[in-house]
């Protein structure tokens, strides 16, 4: 945008630079933070490393799949599926008008995005990669359903009836009803879903037993590795809900060596709220009855808390 209206001139307007730093500075003291935690507890979302891989490479952007994948969610989760039409009707006229520019750039370079993150962005557990292209749709569905309304005004009711923009309109009426059941399904599913309220639970009772500098411990029901590459097993709900430091434990990593590695790290508590995780490791459990009390509303309440013995 900025060379489509001040060609390489823009790179000597100060406004420019001071814009880009007030939106990069924040980022860049967030990951130095984010790289801190990563030195002292292992836990990352893998950005750069110690992590798994987000970027994408032949093997996704040669499978037809991996586009079907990518417009499933964007139809699900940015369109609502009803914004489809509307959209492209937006679309069509913005590259018949060489205007808004933004909305044609945006719909060109998002595509791009997201086959750099091609992992994420085609899984339903990465709906938050396709944010991006909402503001992007949102205008080209304005610009559809406005350009439809304009041209049901120049017929007239009278004439609606024989118009061909009559068909349209209807279309784009029920696309927008739709649009809003959609939402609404959605918001509510999501909300029913995004947290146990055992997870939130769990986290408060962490927080009235633990003491603020401790160091804890959360199980984590993701392992090391999904379908053979590295996975983000650090899942931050306890630790965010409780307000406390420690290290994530994957699924594949609960046994008495790993949890004992951390405990000499400085770990005083130990958290779990699966109960099958629980129950199908046996030698972690004998570990953390020789080993720790449990002060917590225990396993069959979704949320064991173990207090290491002191050394």
């Amino acid at each position: 945008l900025l060379v489509a209206r001040h060609r390489l001139s823009f790179l000597k307007m100060w406004q420019i630079w001071v814009f880009a730093a007030i939106c990069l500075l924040p980022g860049v003291v967030w990951y130095l933070h984010a790289r801190n935690l990563y030195l002292t507890y292992g836990n990352t979302f893998g950005v750069l490393s110690g992590g798994d891989s987000k970027f994408g490479n032949f093997s996704y952007w040669l499978n037809p799949l991996f586009y079907l994948r990518l417009a499933a969610r964007e139809t699900e989760w940015i369109f609502a599926a009803g914004g489809i039409l509307p959209f492209a009707i937006g679309f069509i006229l913005a590259l018949r008008r060489r205007h808004p520019l933004l909305l044609i750039f945006g719909t060109i370079t998002t595509p791009i995005y997201y086959m750099i993150v091609a992992r994420y962005a085609e899984e339903h557990w990465g709906v938050q990669y396709h944010l991006y292209f909402a503001p992007f749709a949102a205008l080209g569905i304005g610009i559809g359903l406005n350009w439809v309304v304009l041209k049901l005004r120049q017929v007239g009711w009278p004439d609606l009836r024989r118009s061909p923009y009559a068909l349209a309109g209807a279309a784009c009426g029920v696309s927008v009803l739709a649009a809003l059941i959609w939402t609404v399904y959605m918001y509510q599913t999501s909300l029913n879903r995004q947290y146990r309220r055992s997870t939130i639970a769990c986290g408060a009772q962490v927080n009235a037993l633990v003491a603020k500098d401790e160091l804890i411990i959360v199980s984590s029901e993701t392992a090391t590795t999904r379908n053979g590459v590295p996975s983000d097993y650090q899942e931050p709900n306890i630790f965010f809900f409780s307000d406390r430091y420690g290290w994530s434990l994957p699924s594949d990593w609960h046994t008495p060596e790993r949890v004992e590695t951390c405990r000499q790290a400085g770990a005083l508590y130990f958290v779990i709220d699966n109960k099958t995780l629980y129950e199908n490791n046996p030698a972690l459990l004998n570990y953390l009855q020789e080993n720790a009390t449990q002060i917590g509303p225990g396993i069959e309440a979704e949320c064991a808390i173990f207090q290491f013995a002191e050394q």
